[in-house]
């Protein structure tokens, strides 16, 4: 799906189009880029009608992974706070060193952290948010995506060092 987003934008940049150059574009992808016999006749049964009128996402099982939205940063992200919660605190995981380098954790993948630990929030507490900021510095982040999902969770569990940064945050 990614490279169908990176085709579809490079062939549409800085036009206004419709949904229907999306169906053409869709169409020529499955056509010229994907090689996979099974995943082109599958890409060609989009039921157009389906995603763009009706209520809802599509049944997955309808299309398999041709249209899997689940990206590698979001993997790692998730796991990198599965991780953290599996360790209750106690230790830091190995990928928790590529969280400084904005090359391998942008904004939007810090983003995909939090928004797993909130999905997990009843398994934290105050030990595993003390060890996150303390390995990651959350508090410290100026980003208001992040900030906007680190403080409450922060404030949920009691992380008091957390507050005044809590309060600045929110008297911006």
């Amino acid at each position: 799906m990614q490279q169908f987003l990176r085709y579809y934008l490079a062939q549409n940049k800085g036009k206004s189009i419709d949904y229907k150059k999306l169906q053409t574009d869709w169409n020529t992808f499955a056509d010229t880029v994907i090689v996979d016999d099974d995943k082109k006749a599958a890409a060609k049964t989009v039921d157009w009608d389906e995603w763009l009128f009706k209520p809802g996402m599509p049944d997955k099982k309808k299309y398999g992974d041709v249209l899997n939205f689940v990206t590698n940063d979001q993997i790692e992200a998730e796991k990198l706070a599965d991780d953290y919660i599996t360790s209750r605190g106690k230790t830091t995981p190995d990928a928790a060193k590529d969280w400084t380098d904005p090359t391998k954790y942008y904004a939007n993948k810090k983003v995909l952290f939090l928004n797993k630990l909130i999905e997990r929030r009843r398994e934290l507490n105050v030990q595993i948010i003390e060890k996150l900021d303390k390995d990651l510095k959350i508090t410290e982040e100026k980003n208001y995506e992040i900030g906007q999902r680190w403080f409450p969770l922060a404030i949920m569990h009691g992380y008091i060092p957390a507050f005044p940064a809590a309060q600045t945050f929110i008297s911006k």
